[in-house]
């Protein structure tokens, strides 16, 4: 029994506990952790913004190709033209352009959907022939 009190004596006599260079080094691998996860999150949100954008541009080149398809059927040749999508949707615009193919009777149709903001600016092109 002796010896265990003279044990827990040496104990409590003893510094325990971590030096201050322990705990800035401890600090400095928590921070460098903390960057990188903010950095891979940052960019998981730049990831889901341009997927959205990829959609939507998607989205209305088919909205788009579905009127130049009415258009066509009613027999009207002139589909050139440019607009936007309201206000709803103020960055994205349409042109659409055509021109005779080498082959008889089809139509080369191009339909370019742009999204401008900022200095960010992507174009989704789509050409299609029609009879």
């Amino acid at each position: 029994m002796a010896k265990e009190n003279e044990h827990y004596k040496n104990c409590l006599n003893q510094n325990w506990g971590f030096t201050l260079l322990e705990i800035m080094i401890a600090v400095a691998i928590l921070a460098i952790g903390l960057v990188a996860v903010l950095r891979s999150q940052s960019h998981g949100v730049d990831m889901a913004i341009d997927s959205q954008i990829s959609t939507r541009s998607a989205l209305f080149a088919q909205e788009k190709i579905a009127d130049i398809q009415m258009a066509i059927a009613s027999g009207e040749r002139n589909i050139d033209g440019s607009g936007d999508f309201g206000d709803e949707y103020p960055s994205f615009s349409w042109r659409i352009e055509s021109e005779p193919s080498t082959i008889p009777n089809l139509e080369k149709v191009t339909l370019t959907i742009t999204y401008s903001e900022g200095n960010k600016k992507r174009e989704f092109v789509s050409v299609q022939y029609f009879y």
